[in-house]
């Protein structure tokens, strides 16, 4: 329950605004782990599969970001993690394959049809505020299915991971027609696929990753931190965010919002 929201009543009849549980298993054979509820899935840098929050600019030289497969949803966030089931298999004894599906409703815009009868809406409303009649009319407009996987190799000094989602919307999103708005995400389809690989040789650690949209729009992302004797770190990563990329899911380093449109290099101390 946010400040402002009603305990009860007409408009929330459940008693609070938001209800989420997580229910998770581990260590049970080669099933590493399971989980049902809310939930997030986190891998590589961020930039294919990365629900939830997440680092999105380092204030100090630890840049890199490492995936924790699944993880339990917190409880202060309505939006941005997924809802369903999910586990994370051994296949060999370097090798696991993690799977997740979701289905949930999302807040968003009222939905309208188009003069082609196609159900739409302009936008999703991700603040979990319910304070209003207004905003109350946003909440839980339309449903989303996520499906996609994980296949994760590491070794002592290497760790290699493939992720992929696909992602569908029970009506398109058709944002409005404004010059910020030309590269954004429309229609009710979208999936994502990556890579993502980071090396240890002695004190210094290298990482990447990059992943495509259907449109065959890339971001990557590349890095090194370097550990000295003195427990201080040096750090340089560079970035490049293609306008065109569309990502609902990501959370790598960078100054935007979500990972496109940006490029830099950023040393760090």
């Amino acid at each position: 329950k946010d400040a402002g929201e009603q305990l009860g009543g007409a408009a929330m009849p459940y008693g609070f605004d938001h209800y989420g549980f997580t229910f998770m298993l581990r260590n049970i054979g080669r099933l590493e782990q399971i989980a049902v509820g809310h939930y997030n899935a986190c891998f590589g840098q961020g930039l294919t599969m990365w629900s939830g929050s997440g680092m999105r600019f380092a204030a100090d030289a630890n840049i890199n970001k490492h995936g924790s497969a699944l993880r339990a949803a917190s409880a202060m966030a309505e939006s941005g993690s997924l809802q369903g089931v999910a586990a994370t298999v051994r296949l060999a004894k370097r090798l696991e394959l993690t799977t997740f599906l979701s289905y949930s409703l999302r807040d968003a815009t009222a939905t309208a049809a188009d003069s082609n009868g196609q159900t739409y809406f302009q936008s999703l409303y991700t603040s979990g505020y319910h304070r209003s009649e207004a905003e109350m009319e946003k909440k839980n407009r339309v449903g989303e299915t996520l499906a996609g996987a994980n296949l994760q190799y590491t070794a002592a000094r290497l760790s290699v991971g493939l992720t992929a989602y696909a992602q569908h919307f029970d009506a398109a999103l058709k944002p409005a027609e404004t010059f910020y708005n030309h590269y954004y995400f429309s229609g009710a389809d979208n999936y994502n696929v990556g890579a993502d690989v980071r090396y240890m040789w002695n004190n210094v650690l290298l990482f990447a990753e990059t992943a495509f949209d259907p449109s065959a729009a890339n971001a990557t992302i590349a890095g090194v931190q370097i550990y000295t004797h003195s427990a201080a770190r040096l750090a340089a990563y560079y970035r490049h965010y293609s306008a065109k990329y569309c990502n609902m899911y990501t959370s790598a380093l960078g100054q935007n919002a979500d990972s496109r449109n940006e490029q830099g290099l950023c040393t760090m101390l």
